[in-house]
């Protein structure tokens, strides 16, 4: 009969295939589990290197654009430098009688005029290079072309004109392009400015 055909093996045997479809069952619960924590771990570890890169990137960008502002100040102090220098050296004219009271040879404002002038050119050159925004590439370049290229080029030929001792020549200079091409570049200047610090508030915000 079935009951007599239960032996102690047949009754061991079924309580191993029941034990080892208990450890099968709790093994692949714990399997699954582990994958799924896994998982978490590996998503929140995506998402904390996707956070790091955003905020390096950001941190870049503000970083890029304080630098922009910066050179765009330091430009303005040379350009103004350079036009000091050229207002200076006109005092040395010997037509004056007070051109007798200067205790320093021209040479200083040449001297002054060629490195601010290298500096701005050098300046210019790294911030332009940075420019990645088109409105301010516009921006920049209507203040480059109503400056006259910064005043460089000007402040150049007033002091070209004052070396030749062509003093009333470097003085037309400094009326008729010097000044005018520094009037005429203010407008864009100040956009720029404006446009910058904007960016730059953003930024800080």
């Amino acid at each position: 009969t079935r009951d007599l055909a239960r032996t102690p093996c047949i009754d061991r045997l079924n309580e191993t295939t029941a034990m080892l479809a208990n450890i099968k069952i709790r093994t692949l619960i714990i399997t699954v589990l582990s994958l799924l924590m896994a998982a978490v771990v590996a998503i929140g570890g995506l998402g904390y290197y996707s956070s790091w890169r955003t905020r390096e990137a950001y941190r870049d960008v503000a970083l890029r654009d304080r630098e922009s502002e910066n050179a765009f100040t330091r430009i303005r102090l040379l350009m103004e430098t350079n036009r000091s220098q050229v207002l200076q050296a006109l005092q040395h004219n010997p037509q004056f009688d007070w051109s007798k009271l200067h205790d320093h040879p021209l040479t200083v404002h040449w001297t002054a005029i060629d490195k601010a002038s290298q500096d701005i050119a050098a300046v210019w050159k790294g911030y332009y290079a940075g420019v990645a925004s088109p409105e301010e590439r516009k921006l920049a370049d209507a203040w480059y072309e109503k400056s006259g290229g910064l005043g460089i080029a000007g402040v150049q030929a007033a002091a070209t004109a004052m070396r030749g001792d062509h003093w009333d020549d470097a003085e037309q200079v400094l009326i008729k392009t010097i000044n005018p091409s520094y009037r005429l570049g203010l407008g864009p200047s100040s956009e720029l400015s404006d446009y910058l610090v904007k960016r730059g508030q953003v930024n800080d915000a």
